[in-house]
C-alpha cells in the first residue's frame, strides 16, 4: 500500500460496487495485482 493512500478519502469517492471491486476500483488500489 502506498504511503499516500487515503482509505477514507478513496472510499468516500466510491458510489457503486464497481468503484470498489471493479477493474480500476478500490480493491485493486489496495491489493497488489501481480496475477
Amino acid at each position: 500500500m502506498s504511503q499516500d493512500f487515503n482509505y477514507q478519502e478513496a472510499s468516500s469517492q466510491c458510489k457503486t460496487m464497481e468503484d470498489i471491486t471493479g477493474k480500476d476500483g478500490l480493491v485493486q488500489k489496495i491489493m497488489p495485482s501481480d496475477r
